[in-house]
Order: structure tokens, then sequence, then C-alpha cells
């Protein structure tokens, strides 16, 4: 039998480590296929690849402390994902930030290959850091009913990867057309 357990993080561990085994619910640290959920009002450092899905909340910023997501890894981020210096999403994973998910001021440079990033209306950049396109990623774009607020990034690097090789999605199901028909 498989269990559908969820690591929920409580912050008892001392030092808002993610490694620390104490800081979770379940007294022990998420590994490859677990469901992760973080609540509102958290500092997480220290977070690792090692998950099936991460969920973070509003209020609440945790920061990786390692590169890279697993393939099959998701994030949906109502917070802040940070890390300090360069972030590569090296394989796989998918990142959505949703209407008030960000990622945070401490990233430089974001390097990805192979990665899936979906904002919806309202996410953010914290700082114009420099983005990195190599292999094929994916990009998804969910309009609000006004439409999208534009993402401003510091610079853009195809990294040796044109920018047909990205697919790029746009959800526009909630947009109200009496805004404009057309999009840029």
């Amino acid at each position: 039998y498989v269990l559908d357990v969820t690591y929920t993080w409580t912050d008892d561990g001392s030092d808002h480590s993610w490694t620390t085994a104490e800081s979770w619910n379940l007294d022990s640290v998420p590994g490859p296929a677990d469901v992760v959920s973080i609540g509102s009002g958290y500092s997480v450092t220290n977070a690792q690849k090692e998950f099936g899905t991460l969920t973070i909340a509003t209020n609440t910023t945790v920061v990786f402390g390692e590169d890279g997501l697993q393939g099959a890894s998701t994030i949906t981020c109502a917070g802040t994902i940070d890390r300090t210096g360069v972030w590569r999403l090296i394989g796989g994973g998918a990142i959505t930030l949703t209407r008030t998910g960000r990622f945070g001021t401490g990233i430089t440079w974001l390097d990805l290959q192979g990665a899936d990033l979906n904002f919806q209306d309202g996410a953010s950049f914290g700082s114009r850091f420099s983005f990195e396109h190599r292999t094929a990623n994916t990009f998804g774009f969910t309009l609000s009913e006004a439409g999208f607020t534009p993402l401003e990034l510091g610079q853009l690097h195809s990294g040796g990867t044109t920018w047909a090789d990205a697919t790029y999605t746009i959800d526009v199901s909630d947009y109200n057309p009496s805004n404009g028909t057309s999009i840029t």
C-alpha cells in the first residue's frame, strides 16, 4: 500500500533549515516523490530539490540551497522562491508563480535547461537578474481579466539555444476581451 502523506512545515527545528527533520510534521525530511506544503508566514532556508510537489503559501520565503529540480518536480508558489547567486534548473521540473508569487532578490542568474516556467498575472521577479535559456524550455502565461502585467528582467541570454526552441502557452480564459483584442 502507498500512503498519500503530505510533509507539512512546522518550523519546530531551531534553525529554519529544510534539512532539519524536526521542522516537518513527520519528523523526517521529504524525499524525491513526496508532497510538500509550506504554509503562510515562514522563512525556510537550505531547501533541497528532493520532492515531488511543493506548495509555497503567501508571505513565505523558501531559499534553495542547491541547484536544479528533479525532472518531475513541481512548485506552485504564492510566496517567494530564492537562492543566493545562480540557480540552475537543469533537467526539468516546473515552477508556477501565482499572482503573488515571485523569484527573490538573491537570485542573480536563472539558468533554464529543460524547465517549465508558468506565470500568472501579478507574478514578479524580485530583482532584475539575468535569465539564460538553454535547451528546450516551456513558458506559460495566464492572463487575468485585465491582461498581464509585464515581467521585468535584467538580461536575456540564449546559451547557444535559439528562442525557437522555447514553447509558449498563453491562457486567456479569464481575460475580458472588452479590454482589447490584441495581445503583445
